[in-house]
């Protein structure tokens, strides 16, 4: 979590209220405010909405659009239809978890950088902007990292508040040799900040990810640890890409068409939002 977030998150009524002044700000030029999650966020979805009737505004992370857009709408019942928000689906697809009010819209797959990687023609850019021959990459990715994706679904579920963010991530996991089970538990339970959640026992793990085995890898997996696997793997073939995935993102979002955004069930419900508002949204 950067300070920002942090900042957000020990003031929620400071969400609200800069969410409101900028629909307020909004209101007298026509624009309808769209509230997004971050950078990468705030890059792609710009290339596909109309500028001009609307303005992009991140809000560092899905706690935020979740505080403010509940307090936003005890504000004023006409700032409704002057905004929405795109959430990244996380687990909630996999939950079957809604949200009222119906302007928060979920991301197809479990975030935004699936959303680029998983999509039909990735292969073509690792080849045209990288010069890289990277067939199946992705799926082998995916693979490596399952273990982790299960154990974040199984920390969502069962609600144990494991922190990830600061020992049980890709980079530090892989440095140890692989992205086990046994590592991975390794590291969360060194983390400090773990030290007061229920044990994690490796049985029940197992059984858990048996159970939940046919859970789409679109919404299992997080994209942010499979950029990171991707990099990692890139670099060790001697392609130089920085460790951040910053240039990795850029290029996929150069690639990712108006076309691909359209057949997505995203676009379908900025389409509705469009025609119940008559605002003209996203480009043509």
């Amino acid at each position: 979590m950067n300070s920002i977030q942090a900042s957000l998150l020990k003031n929620p009524q400071s969400v609200a209220a800069d969410m409101a002044n900028n629909i307020r700000r909004l209101i007298a030029t026509n624009k309808k405010v769209v509230f997004v999650e971050g950078v990468i966020d705030e890059k792609i979805y710009s290339k596909f909405l109309n500028l001009d009737n609307v303005f992009v505004y991140k809000l560092y992370g899905y706690p935020n659009i979740l505080i403010g857009v509940k307090e936003i709408n005890r504000l004023k019942a006409t700032y409704k239809d002057r905004y929405f928000a795109i959430k990244d689906a996380d687990f909630d697809r996999i939950l079957g978890k809604g949200y009222e009010p119906e302007n928060i819209l979920l991301t197809d797959y479990h975030d935004i950088e699936m959303f680029l990687l998983c999509e039909e023609e990735v292969y073509s850019v690792f080849e045209k902007e990288f010069n890289i021959q990277f067939a199946s990459g992705i799926e082998n990715a995916i693979e490596e990292i399952k273990v982790l994706s299960f154990l974040k679904l199984y920390n969502c579920i069962k609600e144990l508040g494991y922190s990830f963010k600061k020992k049980c991530t890709v980079r530090k996991l892989y440095k140890k040799g692989d992205i086990s089970l046994y590592n991975c538990l390794l590291a969360l339970q060194s983390d400090k900040r773990n030290c007061d959640c229920k044990s994690l026992e490796e049985g029940e793990i197992f059984s858990f990810i048996e159970e939940f085995k046919e859970v789409a890898k679109e919404q299992l997996t997080n994209g942010h640890d499979l950029m990171q696997i991707v990099v990692i793997k890139l670099n060790e073939l001697n392609y130089k890409i920085n460790d951040d995935c910053t240039l990795l993102s850029d290029k996929l979002i150069d690639n990712y068409t108006l076309d691909k955004f359209k057949k997505t069930k995203l676009y379908l419900k900025i389409v509705e939002i469009e025609k119940k508002t008559q605002c003209k949204i996203l480009l043509s």
